[in-house]
């Protein structure tokens, strides 16, 4: 299946890893100076831990 737009940069990348390991972190500064929501955060943050790598590429917008 091809890889259709732009995966999240490498540091928003790294910031949803490191929760994920376990670290603790301001979660609301963080996103601050990256410039992405909290609601975006914890929605990647959901899809990093089901579907590991392959979470952080778009999904398709067509209807179901």
């Amino acid at each position: 299946m091809a890889r259709d737009g732009v995966p999240v940069s490498p540091e928003f990348a790294a910031l949803i890893s490191r929760v994920a390991d376990g670290e603790r972190v301001n979660v609301t500064a963080e996103c601050a100076q990256l410039g992405v929501s909290r609601k975006t955060f914890y929605k990647y943050l959901k899809r990093f831990k089901a579907e590991g790598l392959d979470g952080f590429f778009p999904r398709s917008r067509r209807p179901l």
